[in-house]
């Protein structure tokens, strides 16, 4: 591994920005599927292409909203949720059954509201760490 994932994001985030059609911007993608291979660093592709989203999100105004339940969410309560986001967020729904029951809500890793019976449990009975 030569570069660091975030350096590849950044540099394609820049660009992209820039790109002024479609045809561009896929140049763009196989040129940086190209110099990933060609460094070595196949393996960053994915990590890379979601830091690149991220920063290209945040550069127009966006933010990301993960959004974990135990349980799919009815087709209504989506709705809510992506209107809550707004037109720029990207809402990513996540189905993670250890949290029993109820809803985690991350906005760009930063803030977080966490409404899960797990949540509530661990609050409730804390595990000593002794």
């Amino acid at each position: 591994m030569k570069h660091r994932a975030e350096y590849y994001a950044k540099a394609f985030a820049a660009l992209a920005h820039e790109a002024k059609s479609d045809k561009e911007r896929e140049a763009l993608i196989k040129n940086l599927a190209t110099s990933l291979q060609k460094n070595g660093d196949g393996s960053l592709a994915p990590k890379v292409a979601l830091l690149a989203e991220r920063f290209i999100r945040r550069s127009l105004g966006g933010r990301e909203w993960v959004v974990e339940t135990a349980r799919a969410l009815p087709e209504s309560e989506k709705k809510r949720l992506r209107a809550l986001a707004g037109s720029k967020d990207a809402v990513r729904e996540v189905m993670n059954p250890a949290l029993i029951a109820g809803t985690r809500i991350t906005i760009d890793e930063t803030e977080e509201l966490d409404a899960s019976l797990r949540h509530k449990l661990d609050l409730m009975f804390p595990v000593n760490a002794n």
